[in-house]
């Protein structure tokens, strides 16, 4: 069987303009963003999947693109 490992994550390699994340994290995450200059998505909770688990983003966003 051929080995299957992520050698690359999807993780920016450059410099951070845009990104996501759930509405439930703005009051501790909006702040550090600013400073960073990076500008936040906010996403409303996910109430389709268990509350534990409703504000993570990227249970919410189709990634298409390489």
């Amino acid at each position: 069987m051929s080995e299957r490992i992520i050698k690359t994550p999807h993780l920016p390699q450059g410099k951070v303009g845009l990104a996501a994340f759930g509405a439930k994290y703005r009051e501790i995450l909006e702040k550090p963003l600013q400073n960073l200059g990076i500008t936040p998505l906010w996403l409303p909770d996910n109430e389709a999947v268990d509350p534990r688990l409703a504000g993570h983003a990227d249970l919410m966003l189709l990634h298409l693109g390489g």
